[in-house]
């Protein structure tokens, strides 16, 4: 050997990182066991749909939850009773108290029920029926009395009405209208009776002036009886409404 050597040993030196430098190989995968599924050689699968653990799943917003019913139970009792024993509070519960059918008692959970009010209003309804009723009842036995005074009246004014119509029978258009026709007639048969009187006596048995007398008579005869036929012959035209 020779006597040059250094004193120190030689060293190796440190790999400096040169972008050269190659990295050693990753090792090779393992081989896969013989029992083991083939792999599928064949083209991709499509992507599998999101599931709830992925973020892309829409998860459904929670639906409100009701509020509970307010519980009763502990104040359904009311307090006046709350002192009572069981023995003061069995004759309460009796069908003959008046506790149970009153509605004074419900409990303040019953209170918004309609109940109440319709039963108020019904028996406002039925006091006004019965008010009605009453009224209607009073008025027909008025109008009942009032019919037979009426029903009075009318067979008092019927009797009376037959009594003025038998006086009046007399001076009634259908009584003058028959004493016009026998007046006229009776006239006419006073006058023929002279006429012929006259002349079966030939005009004998009287002077001058008991013959200018019964022509006077004659005259006047005969006057009133074209008197009463032309007042008859009015009364038939519908000219007069009377006996003249």
């Amino acid at each position: 050997m020779s006597s040059h050597q250094p004193s120190q040993r030689y060293k190796t030196p440190a790999p400096t990182s040169s972008p050269f430098a190659t990295s050693a190989p990753p090792p090779p995968p393992p081989k896969p066991p013989r029992d083991s599924t083939p792999q599928n050689l064949g083209p991709p699968l499509p992507p599998q749909p999101p599931t709830p653990s992925t973020p892309g799943f829409l998860e459904p917003s929670p639906q409100p939850v009701p509020p509970p019913a307010p519980d009763h139970a502990a104040h359904w009792l009311p307090p006046i009773l709350l002192d009572k024993t069981t023995t003061q509070l069995q004759p309460l519960l009796s069908p003959s108290h008046p506790l149970l059918p009153s509605l004074a008692s419900l409990h303040p959970s019953l209170t918004p029920s309609p109940l109440p009010t319709h039963l108020t209003h019904t028996s406002t309804l039925a006091t006004h029926v019965q008010a009605q009723h009453a009224q209607l009842l009073h008025q027909r036995a008025a109008t009942a009395e009032q019919l037979l005074r009426c029903h009075a009246l009318e067979r008092s004014w019927r009797g009376k009405q037959a009594e003025m119509d038998a006086g009046l029978e007399a001076w009634s258009a259908k009584e003058l209208y028959r004493r016009l026709v026998k007046g006229e007639r009776e006239a006419e048969e006073v006058s023929r009776g002279m006429e012929e009187s006259f002349l079966d006596d030939g005009g004998r048995g009287g002077g001058e002036r008991e013959v200018g007398e019964m022509v006077r008579r004659y005259r006047e005869g005969r006057l009133r009886v074209a008197r009463r036929r032309e007042g008859r012959e009015r009364w038939d035209e519908g000219r007069v409404g009377g006996w003249r």
